[in-house]
């Protein structure tokens, strides 16, 4: 039962946080190592996965000469969750997210059959209950990364800072690539598309070094959290097995006189543990 004990919530999302951490630190090296829009494709199919549920991710590029729209399915490639008729359309929804740059959330069966039913399958439908929307706009560019979550694919609340740094420097990245084509296109201005991108990329290092650091800040929190959580609880929590043990073997007597008085102690101190733990929890 200690074993139980040790394992807690607090420990296991503390382990979710470091897997999430050096996922995303893979993803932004790869980001960054991409030399082409197929590559960052490429790199974002492979290792999105990872750092959060869903049904699909949908991205929606607009003002790129090189993107327009792809589809990352949980198990499937992207001619398998959108057809490639409806890769090309952009949905009302989406047309909204571009405008005002303001997240939304459409919640429902019925909601997300009106906002994408005529144009996908039946059965993906099924696995879809909600669809969370965000847009991201820089110099010109601007990126609606649509989630599908569904019951057996969810996509939650503590997930958007992971996908708003996805999303920030994937965008980035499509920034620098489109500068790169456009220098390569018109072999002028070179110097200052350099220029350009190297600023871009100190902004994009500086974005994702903040973010990881405030994901670091979160685990070292949640592990001193799981810490604290075993070292309080633990104890009175053992000493109330202990006293189950030896009711086992004690006479109706002996567990009334001596036991029960003893196991009020400890569920009493328990219960303090606890109150202090939540305490603890709410002041970090």
């Amino acid at each position: 039962m200690p074993g139980i004990t040790d394992h807690s919530g607090p420990d296991i999302a503390a382990l979710r946080y470091r897997v999430v951490y050096e996922a995303l630190a893979r993803l932004s090296c790869n980001i960054n190592k991409s030399e082409a829009v197929s590559e960052l494709r490429d790199c974002i199919h492979s290792d999105l996965k990872y750092l959060f549920d869903s049904v699909a991710v949908r991205f929606l590029v607009t003002g790129s000469r090189q993107m327009n729209t792809f589809s990352i399915g949980a198990n499937e490639r992207t001619e398998k969750v959108f057809s490639r008729e409806v890769e090309s359309i952009r949905f009302s929804f989406e047309k909204q997210a571009a405008e005002s740059l303001t997240p939304q959330l459409i919640d429902g069966n019925e909601a997300v059959e009106n906002a994408i039913g005529v144009f996908v399958s039946e059965d993906f439908l099924q696995k879809v209950d909600a669809i969370w929307v965000f847009s991201f706009a820089i110099h010109g560019l601007s990126l609606v990364a649509s989630v599908y979550s569904g019951p057996d694919h969810k996509f939650r609340n503590t997930d958007i800072a992971i996908l708003k740094i996805v999303c920030e420097s994937f965008l980035a990245k499509i920034y620098s690539l489109e500068l790169v084509h456009e220098a390569v296109l018109v072999r002028t201005d070179l110097e200052e598309a350099v220029v350009k991108i190297t600023r871009l990329v100190s902004e994009q290092e500086l974005i994702i070094q903040q973010r990881t650091e405030q994901l670091q800040l979160r685990n070292d929190q949640l592990s001193e959290i799981g810490q604290f959580n075993a070292h309080n609880i633990r104890e009175p929590l053992t000493r109330i097995f202990g006293l189950l043990e030896l009711s086992k073997i004690s006479s109706q007597d002996e567990t009334t006189n001596d036991l029960l008085p003893l196991l009020y102690k400890s569920s009493t101190d328990l219960d303090e543990a606890v109150k202090n733990v939540i305490t603890f929890i709410d002041e970090k």
